[in-house]
């Protein structure tokens, strides 16, 4: 998930789920809480669709992917990485995978007997978007991400990595005319970790971002936030009256990430969080090691919460995401402090 460095170690641990708060950059934690907040939201919203004030809301956390791809190539790209760091990423990346497809196996035996093909199941989860565990296709997308580094390193030192952001920034809003013009998502059929046109741009745009952050200076805190109020207004009344009823047919804002007007969004948004001058962090502290595991457990949680108590109701969304919220972020703090079961909801 998200990359956080610790400069005393040679393999940093810089996922999401880094569990030492010293020396972190709290701006960053909390760009990757409000984040994992959102991606709750989305999930908790889509389980129970309805409601103009939910889907309003809705849009307004469509910026949670995306800034997740930028903040690891925030820290990824902006220093020398070997093979040997990208192979250990994805192990443990694998790792994860497979030991909770391996729990979702043993439940689907122990209490359906439904015998499934374990591998494939894992293989789906990370690359195909399917299965239970579906949103680890997130996962599976760092691991393309990582196979990319390896080149990509090389190449930007012959060629600017920012003509190469504007070439795949071509190819993203190529695509997002092309589907304007036809009337559906030209990559609807695409399972998202193989998009990646679009989540390497990302990812390259977070690594540029401190550059990018030099160039703001000059702006000041007020202007940036009136700026990033007035984009977020602009960005939902794009993707609802835009995208989803007129050019697009559909709400799955996914499709709308390759657009320019999203692109700069997302900037904004970054920048405004990275800009704010944070005092109190308890907060921050607390919630940024769980993130990980708030992800990895959320739609499990969602799952299990919908078989015993009814949410359907539009009225129902907010109280579905703070349930999910709450018992994700304590299964992970349980987990967390213990050696064996840490495995569970870390990277």
């Amino acid at each position: 998930m998200i990359i956080q460095e610790k400069h005393t170690l040679n393999i940093q641990k810089e996922h999401i789920t880094a569990d030492n708060t010293s020396g972190r950059d709290k701006n960053i934690d909390l760009i990757k809480t409000i984040s994992c907040f959102a991606i709750v939201f989305i999930h908790s919203y889509t389980s129970t669709w309805s409601g103009i004030i939910n889907q309003i809301i809705y849009y307004l956390c469509a910026f949670a992917l995306p800034l997740f791809f930028m903040v690891n190539g925030y820290f990824i790209l902006n220093k020398p990485r070997t093979p040997g760091y990208f192979a250990i990423k994805t192990l443990k990346i694998l790792k994860i995978a497979a030991i909770w497809n391996s729990l979702i196996f043993l439940a689907k035996l122990g209490i359906k007997q439904e015998l499934s093909n374990l591998p494939a199941d894992i293989l789906k989860s990370l690359f195909l978007q399917e299965g239970t565990l579906w949103h680890f296709w997130f996962l599976g997308t760092l691991i393309f991400l990582y196979i990319l580094a390896i080149p990509f390193q090389k190449i930007s030192q012959k060629i600017k990595r920012s003509y190469i952001m504007l070439t795949l920034a071509v190819v993203c809003n190529t695509v997002i005319i092309i589907s304007c013009i036809t009337g559906s998502p030209l990559q609807e059929n695409i399972p998202q970790p193989f998009r990646l046109w679009t989540y390497l741009f990302y990812f390259i745009l977070g690594g540029e971002l401190k550059e990018i952050e030099k160039k703001f200076r000059k702006i000041s805190t007020v202007c940036l936030l009136a700026l990033s109020c007035c984009w977020t207004v602009l960005a939902v009344l794009l993707q609802y009256f835009i995208f989803e009823k007129l050019l697009l047919n559909t709400y799955n804002f996914e499709f709308f990430y390759d657009s320019i007007f999203f692109m700069i969004w997302c900037v904004l948004i970054f920048l405004f969080l990275k800009r704010i001058d944070l005092k109190k962090t308890a907060f921050l502290n607390f919630t940024a090691p769980l993130t990980t595991g708030i992800y990895i457990l959320h739609r499990i949680v969602i799952g299990a919460i919908n078989l015993v108590f009814d949410f359907s109701s539009s009225f129902m969304v907010p109280f579905l995401f703070l349930a999910v919220l709450i018992l994700s972020a304590l299964i992970t703090f349980v987990c967390n402090t213990n050696r064996v079961t840490r495995h569970l909801v870390s990277l």
